[in-house]
């Protein structure tokens, strides 16, 4: 909780930042900014290092300098967790912390669903690109330097491209007609997508997500690092265009 809490106050300061920062410095590195912000969600504890004494090295060193020794051994005998007169742990951190994990069970389960649900309509509305846009898409790989194997398909169920699948990544283009200029800068940004393992950016986000369901502040910076990330992707697909 209070390592959550630290991280909200540096999320909502890159927040309310991200947006004057824009206009000096390019989405990429505000979109890295964010993602150094998302690794101390993803870390729900900090670990905490005491140092041990052997008893007989303190009694054999001068008084002078046992002094700080001492100090923290009552620092860390202050620092053990309040019993109860029978010895066990209060009630109330057990509810806490079984509270916090039955959060994170049921976010991830509930995302699990979309996402179990979303592919299972893709497999309904999807159809295989025309010949056409395959050559376009092939011709956009050579531009972006990708070398591994991507498919595309059209569907009907979605109003913007989207690439899907971390094994193997598949290009969803809306099943409507677009000339063959602006089919080729999206599937440049969809590329971009693939070379910079978004994929994975992404589940991570929802792993932050669901370790602090209870904190608004980590939806806010997932929707603030997706936006600038989306903008950092098209700053590399016009980057050195007209």
């Amino acid at each position: 909780l209070r390592c959550s809490c630290f991280m909200a106050i540096l999320s909502l300061a890159y927040v309310g930042l991200s947006r004057p920062l824009s206009r000096r410095y390019t989405s990429k590195w505000i979109y890295y900014v964010g993602l150094i912000l998302l690794w101390g969600y993803l870390i729900p504890f900090r670990p905490s290092i005491l140092i041990r004494v052997p008893r007989d090295v303190i009694a054999a060193m001068p008084a002078a300098a046992s002094g700080p020794i001492q100090e923290m051994q009552q620092v860390e005998a202050s620092t053990l967790p309040i019993t109860t007169a029978q010895g066990n742990p209060t009630a109330g951190v057990d509810l806490l912390q079984l509270l916090w994990l039955c959060g994170v069970l049921v976010v991830l389960a509930f995302q699990t669903y979309r996402h179990i649900r979303f592919h299972a309509g893709l497999r309904r509305w999807c159809s295989n690109a025309d010949d056409q846009t395959m050559q376009v898409l092939d011709e956009a790989k050579a531009t972006m330097g990708v070398k591994q194997p991507v498919s595309i398909m059209l569907c009907s169920c979605i109003s913007s491209p989207m690439l899907v699948k971390l094994t193997k990544p598949t290009i969803l283009l809306p099943d409507a007609d677009v000339d063959e200029e602006n089919i080729t800068m999206v599937l440049c940004h969809e590329l971009v997508h693939y070379k910079r393992k978004d994929l994975w950016i992404k589940l991570l986000l929802v792993a932050a997500v669901s370790l602090n369901w209870f904190n608004p502040s980590v939806y806010l910076l997932a929707k603030t690092v997706m936006l600038h990330c989306e903008i950092s992707f098209d700053e590399a697909v016009v980057r050195n265009r007209g």
